[in-house]
């Protein structure tokens, strides 16, 4: 895969199928990259819309970048994952949130959702979802359109939708507010998806040709008909106004962020700290300290008697991720914010035999976060 002059000149001896790999072996990578993309382009004052917002792994820290005077909504079809957010917001003061119970279309009525119970985050419309196993169950759902959500919106600057292949039937729902606010859009792009939701790739592209919008994949390679099922490809894509500064963005800044996570991944797992012979899971610092954009802490563990290690970490409670596998190590992990909890657990064995220990990082707040949230509790 030939990624863009500018990404080529700028990573060292970078690779996108490194990246890939990556994800097969952790399935947070692609998620870290899009953290490290809106941390570098939200601002205080933004709407954002979070679509297939789950349990907050991106509604919560976009809650703190747009503050008290920006808005974050968030769209979630499942009931159970809608009410624990609701109840995460609840917890945190964020009165910049709002939590809508439903299902981003294209058009509005009540559809039937199939909801996977042994995996929500892969539910969705028009299939059922094979790659989930057992345990599916069929609610109907209102869906919702992105243009009667923002109709009222003065601007709306950044747009994720993570939608189990719905995500551009849900685009298609918004096209006229895209077209008024031009957001930066972050979104799932299954190969299978126009099959599943009745389009082709060229009414994809279309769409995007008729909004004036460039459409880049996540590793900031262009994006083009002929390109839609070419394998070690992202299954994210970005889209973004033709001509604008988040097209240069891409092209020359998002390199930055893709490096951040290839060196996390990179980051000797041979040094421990020096009190660590015993069987545990440190995080160093912790809690991180306050700052603008994403804090890094550095993970440390050991199995203690040199057996295969296993981390996972569960972001807001969400399900469980794997981190890494050794018997003893340290990995970076450069995507800790203020209002999410981390919780890093060590097994000893393969498939999380026995829980050997667990560490929950947290991060200080600044000055003016500890603020809004004290006035918010006043």
């Amino acid at each position: 895969m030939k990624l863009t002059d500018a990404v080529t000149d700028t990573l060292d001896e970078f690779d996108a199928r490194y990246l890939m790999e990556m994800q097969r072996s952790d399935s947070q990578v692609f998620e870290n990259v899009i953290n490290g993309i809106y941390s570098m382009l939200v601002k205080q004052g933004d709407n954002c819309l979070d679509g297939g917002a789950n349990k907050g792994l991106h509604t919560l820290p976009l809650a703190r970048l747009v503050g008290r005077e920006g808005m974050v909504l968030a769209v979630e079809p499942v009931p159970e994952l809608a009410r624990t957010l609701r109840s995460l917001v609840a917890e945190r003061n964020l009165g910049q949130v709002q939590v809508l119970e439903g299902a981003l279309y294209h058009e509005q009525r009540r559809v039937e959702f199939n909801v996977v119970s042994s995996a929500p985050s892969q539910s969705c419309i028009a299939r059922d979802n094979d790659r989930a196993g057992v345990g599916r169950e069929t609610i109907e759902v209102e869906t919702v359109l992105i243009d009667d959500l923002l109709a009222d919106a003065h601007a709306w600057r950044f747009g994720k939708l993570n939608l189990e292949d719905g995500e551009f039937r849900a685009l298609q729902g918004g096209e006229s507010a895209i077209a008024r606010h031009r957001p930066f859009l972050v979104f799932e792009r299954s190969v299978g998806a126009p099959g599943w939701y009745g389009y082709s790739v060229a009414d994809f592209f279309d769409f995007f040709e008729d909004l004036n919008y460039e459409v880049y994949d996540l590793f900031a390679a262009p994006l083009s008909p002929g390109d839609w099922s070419a394998p070690d490809r992202p299954w994210y894509a970005l889209a973004f106004s033709a001509g604008s500064k988040d097209g240069d963005f891409v092209r020359r800044r998002l390199a930055a962020v893709l490096r951040s996570v290839v060196e996390a991944d990179r980051s000797p797992i041979d040094s421990v700290p020096a009190d660590s012979g015993q069987a545990g899971i440190w995080a160093v610092p912790n809690p991180v300290p306050a700052g603008d954009g994403s804090g890094t802490t550095t993970v440390y563990w050991n199995t203690g008697d040199d057996s295969v290690g296993e981390v996972y970490i569960s972001v807001n409670s969400d399900e469980e991720r794997l981190f890494y596998r050794s018997a003893k190590g340290s990995r970076r992990a450069p995507w800790i914010n203020a209002w999410g909890s981390y919780e890093f657990r060590l097994y000893r064995g393969v498939a999380r035999e026995k829980l050997v220990s667990t560490v929950s990082v947290t991060r200080r707040k600044t000055a003016a976060e500890a603020g809004r949230a004290s006035g918010a509790r006043s």
